[in-house]
């Protein structure tokens, strides 16, 4: 008997072992869910394959085009690829933070027919029922940006991490999201070291002299040779800013920089 329940609590231990094996092995992971549509009118598409790459996890959309995939930590980041006969495969890539993902597909181009050259509209647009009403389109522009800055405004967090115990440590924590932002503007270009340049001296008072200046910006541009025969395009070499100064005549009690709106001179 007692030979029965060594045997009995050695296989206990086995699977016991092989079951904190396995998790160790795999770790820990989280669910990523989101929903497949037509990229060209917004309606879902069930049945579309949804794989991580690099392994051997995959979904299907259901009825609703939505899918729901459990990733491993150490796939993230990674990326996802969405698949279906007659459509155009898509790649999305993703993070941890990735929630509601949205993923649209294009169909596979189509060869255009006879009647789509004499056809009244474009094929998958549709005619204007009324004169577009601009006005309209930019509050509802607005409305909506409106809308998303306060629906976002809870999650800023996960994407900034501020040091705040100096200047330094402040300034160096959020330097990756100035980098980012930099980025997105187009602002990559490298600046000059800034040097004002008195223009002229157009106006004073009994307190301050007004003077036009300029800034150097950007560093001095020389365009390469053109690959044809075009014409010379006239643009600047360098890069400058432009404004007035307003120079005390007395002790300087402060600094101000003062910027106008952009159809508004100095």
């Amino acid at each position: 008997m007692n030979s029965a329940i060594m045997k009995k609590n050695s296989i206990v231990f086995g699977v016991v072992v092989l079951f904190l094996l396995t998790l160790k092995c795999t770790g820990p992971n989280f669910e990523l869910t989101g929903v497949v549509q037509d990229g060209l009118d917004g309606e879902v598409i069930p049945g579309v394959e949804v794989m991580l790459e690099g392994t051997t996890l995959s979904t299907v959309t259901d009825g609703n085009g939505n899918f729901s995939l459990k990733v491993p930590d150490s796939a993230n980041p990674g990326v996802l690829f969405a698949g279906k006969s007659s459509y155009q495969q898509e790649k999305y890539q993703f993070s941890s933070r990735t929630t509601d993902l949205v993923i649209n597909m294009l169909p596979e181009p189509q060869a255009f027919k006879a009647s789509d050259y004499t056809s009244p509209f474009i094929p998958f647009t549709s005619h204007l029922e009324h004169d577009v009403q601009w006005e309209c389109i930019i509050d509802g522009i607005r409305s909506f940006y409106e809308k998303r800055i306060y629906a976002l405004k809870p999650e800023r967090e996960r994407y900034w991490n501020r040091d705040f115990s100096s200047g330094e440590a402040y300034n160096l924590s959020i330097a990756p999201n100035r980098g980012h932002f930099r980025s997105i503007l187009g602002a990559v270009d490298e600046r000059e070291p800034v040097t004002m340049e008195k223009l002229a001296k157009i106006g004073e008072t009994d307190r301050y002299d007004v003077y036009e200046v300029r800034w150097s910006v950007l560093q001095e541009v020389v365009p390469r040779p053109a690959l044809q025969n075009w014409p010379e395009l006239d643009v600047p070499g360098q890069i400058f800013g432009e404004g007035l100064l307003l120079e005390p005549k007395g002790k300087t009690k402060g600094y101000v920089i003062a910027l106008p709106d952009a159809d508004q001179d100095p």
